[in-house]
């Protein structure tokens, strides 16, 4: 358990990110404060999904609830093998 909680957790920083393209557009935006737009606050936006699509696929998992901890995930591993023994 490398992340356990949210108070260890490492969040990807710059440097895992993938190179990006901007473009920028010099007209306001109407639903801005004073015609501002917003600058970085997108990107944050996907990150938890992300994480929790990554743990899904590699563990064929689903959850829908944050956070995602490495005790919830061995938790409902660990029931879904019980599920499966009782099933055999």
């Amino acid at each position: 358990m490398l992340n356990p909680s949210f108070r260890d957790y490492r969040f990807p920083t710059a440097l895992d990110m993938p190179q990006v393209q901007t473009i920028l557009y010099g007209g306001p935006d109407e639903e801005g404060p004073f015609g501002a737009k917003e600058a970085g606050e997108g990107t944050t936006a996907p990150v938890g999904p992300a994480i929790v699509n990554a743990i899904n696929r590699a563990t064929g998992l689903k959850f829908h609830d944050l956070p995602v901890t490495a005790e919830k995930v061995w938790h409902v591993i660990k029931e879904k093998k019980s599920a499966e023994a009782a099933n055999r």
